[in-house]
């Protein structure tokens, strides 16, 4: 039996010392629950509220005593804020990065405070998609989502949802059908990748730089930078790197991140290029002076300390900008020279197709060294620590115009008065084209440019002649050079030569049983 009442309680009269008996302004509801024990709950000052609450309590506690308990009730009646604290406990328990936990929790509260949401039973996926796509619209460009930025929150509230459901929270994520955007349709920020003199007259300028930005010399710089674009590691994993974190006696030296510091968690061991390893050694005998390694030290032990990581796009347009201007200034008494410099998209900061040159870009140019040195995409992929090849060759892989030139001039002459010359082996015998320059009537032939195969060649009028009058197929299969075997079981194990046909070899195998 369940009944609502009001507590009573004494107060004293301070002045004339009285008590007296005084009643709650909140209502109180009496039940039994599933297992017997009479409970007492404070429920509402309201009794029309209180009365619901006691009759829903009533209801839940029925259904209990039938086995129809939400299991979820408990949590429900808790806030939205403690549920995320929680999940951020979780996050850090996985090993996350502090940055990734961080963004990841911002990303959810932010989206939730906007909604409003402060309960579960609050949560809604309409309302999230709406906040969004306000965002996306916003008339302020500084406070506007890109369509990448949007996916990121998405992505972050749906492994909230998911975490929920884990963890026996709720029994449905609310989100799990958003899904993201297309964000190839919005590139916000389309970066481009230096070439090999871009980035070597980008180090030279940091180098020869008398500036200092955030702590760091010149030298520092273009440091740095050498090594950001010949290890494609980011600026926060590079603001972590101590001298420990270096290995020049091993084969192949290498350069450690620890996992804590790497952005996929896993942490990371990279080979180091001789030329890194020659600069770098030198940079740290003539640069860095290490204090004393200490218990507490660690941050005084990295090479390259500081905040700049924060700023590094700034930094990095800095000293590309100087470069800019020392290479203009090598042809300042040359004006058509200087003229043509001056239109030129060398070392500039933002092209006219709107890409964008920035320290981020540094990990473009390496693995993009790496497609045009012909690394096979699987290694690029596992140098540039990606999850998929795609993003490694479609996002992070850029071709200059120079590349489609080369690729473009390595097609053969389509020239229709010459005569196409054919090696002896066969149309596959051969590995590319070449124009025999010395006859003018000679065609391209089948073999590359400087081929020293020593492939001798023949005609098309010469190869038609080779061809006998009578069409082969209309012999006699032993007339045609087959040898036919007299176990049926047997397969026909050689073939003779057809016109250029080189003679060719199988394998006897055992017939099968049909």
């Amino acid at each position: 039996m369940a009944s609502l009442y009001k507590r009573k309680y004494k107060k004293s009269d301070r002045v004339t010392g009285k008590t007296t008996s005084q009643q709650t302004s909140k209502w109180y509801g009496k039940y039994t629950d599933a297992d017997g024990v009479r409970r007492r709950v404070p429920l509402s000052s309201n009794k029309v509220v209180a009365n619901q609450m006691l009759a829903e309590l009533v209801r839940q506690n029925e259904l209990g005593k039938v086995g129809l308990h939400d299991p979820f009730a408990e949590h429900r009646k808790r806030s939205v804020k403690d549920h995320v604290a929680d999940f951020r406990q979780h996050l850090d328990s996985k090993g996350n990065s502090p940055d990734h936990v961080s963004l990841t929790v911002s990303r959810i509260q932010a989206a939730f405070t906007a909604c409003d949401f402060r309960l579960l039973n609050d949560l809604d996926a309409d309302k999230v998609a709406n906040w969004l796509k306000s965002r996306r619209d916003d008339a302020d460009e500084a406070n506007r989502f890109g369509i990448t930025t949007s996916n990121h929150h998405l992505v972050a509230v749906k492994s909230f949802g998911n975490w929920l459901v884990k963890a026996r929270r709720l029994e449905r994520n609310p989100f799990t059908h958003m899904s993201r955007l297309n964000a190839k349709i919005d590139v916000r920020v389309k970066r481009r990748a230096l070439d090999l003199k871009e980035l070597t007259r980008l180090i030279a300028a940091a180098e020869k730089s008398k500036r200092t930005f955030r702590g760091l010399s010149g030298q520092d710089r273009g440091t740095l930078y050498l090594l950001a674009s010949m290890t494609g590691l980011r600026a926060n994993e590079l603001a972590t790197l101590q001298l420990s974190a270096f290995n020049f006696k091993s084969e192949p030296p290498t350069v450690h991140v620890a996992a804590e510091n790497e952005k996929a968690g896993r942490g990371a061991e990279l080979p180091l290029h001789p030329f890194v390893v020659s600069r770098l050694s030198t940079w740290l005998q003539e640069r860095i002076q290490l204090p004393p390694v200490t218990a507490n030290s660690k941050t005084s032990q990295l090479l390259w300390p500081g905040t700049w990581s924060e700023k590094a796009a700034e930094m990095f347009r800095r000293d590309l900008a100087e470069a800019r201007a020392a290479w203009l200034e090598e042809v300042a008494a040359d004006g058509d020279e200087l003229e043509r410099r001056t239109k030129s998209e060398f070392l500039k900061a933002e092209t006219s197709n709107g890409e964008i040159a920035d320290f981020h870009g540094l990990r473009h140019s390496f693995i993009t060294l790496l497609a045009s040195s012909g690394v096979h995409p699987k290694v690029a992929q596992q140098l540039a620590r990606h999850s998929s090849i795609t993003l490694t060759m479609d996002r992070y892989s850029h071709v200059h115009l120079a590349d489609l030139n080369a690729a473009v001039g390595n097609l053969p002459s389509l020239d229709a008065t010459s005569a196409i010359v054919v090696p002896v082996t066969g149309f596959f015998g051969g590995t590319g084209l070449e124009v025999d320059s010395t006859d003018p009537a000679a065609g391209p032939n089948l073999a590359p440019a400087g081929d020293k195969t020593g492939f001798p060649l023949v005609t098309v009028e010469e190869t038609t002649t080779a061809i006998p009058a009578v069409s082969e197929t209309q012999k006699p299969r032993r007339e045609r050079g087959l040898r036919i075997a007299d176990d049926p079981c047997e397969r026909v194990t050689e073939m003779s030569a057809l016109g250029l046909e080189p003679r060719t070899y199988g394998l006897k195998v055992r017939c099968s049983t049909n």
